[in-house]
């Protein structure tokens, strides 16, 4: 058994839950990508829906709403994960995390939860946390910070894996929305052409 002391910080709750999003930070190349693509989507759907008679706004709608999903993952779902966090009092306090090849065991001043290792959904490693989802919206952070030793990090894994726990990747969600500019794109580009 593994038994250790740790204190769970906003930047940390926020972290797992952006990692849960698929908004990363810092920003990949693929976020990158979307700008560069929702920049020549406004300007060439632009152009291209005037030459057609269209009104602009065609064009930019679509851009538009792309820039809002980048606005809600990299602005306000930060602020939200930080509501979430002040909400939830006993997150504040130091938590005593039992590890054991049968379950793990969180207890808090306000009380204490012991969950088998086969009770998780999912699971998922961050180079900082390792993130335990009771379900896709409930979920356990335990920083690697607090963990005592190397050793304490494979167990976690083993005891996830022998429990047959699915390991989950993060999302890219900047990649996702380039697919769909990409196919945007496509659609002006068989205006354009004279496809429709």
């Amino acid at each position: 058994m593994s038994s250790f002391k740790v204190q769970l910080t906003a930047e940390e709750y926020i972290a797992a839950y952006r990692f849960q999003s698929g908004f990363k930070l810092p920003p990949t190349a693929s976020f990158y990508f979307l700008l560069v693509l929702c920049a020549f989507a406004a300007i060439f759907g632009s152009v291209t829906l005037s030459q057609r008679g269209a009104p602009a706004y065609y064009a930019i709608s679509p851009v538009a709403a792309f820039g809002g999903i980048l606005l809600f993952g990299y602005a306000l779902l930060p602020r939200r994960a930080r509501v979430l966090y002040s909400q939830q009092r006993e997150l504040h306090e130091p938590m005593q995390i039992d590890i054991t090849p049968e379950a793990v065991r969180f207890e808090t001043s306000s009380g204490t939860s012991t969950r088998q290792w086969a009770s998780f959904v999912k699971w998922a490693e961050t180079p900082h946390n390792f993130v335990l989802y009771q379900t896709d919206a409930l979920l356990n952070v335990i920083p690697k910070k607090a963990l005592p030793e190397p050793k304490v990090q494979n167990a976690i894994r083993s005891h996830l894996q022998d429990a047959g726990v699915r390991e989950t990747k993060a999302a890219d969600a900047p990649r996702v929305l380039s697919f769909l500019m990409l196919l945007w794109i496509g659609n002006l580009v068989s205006i354009y052409l004279g496809v429709y």
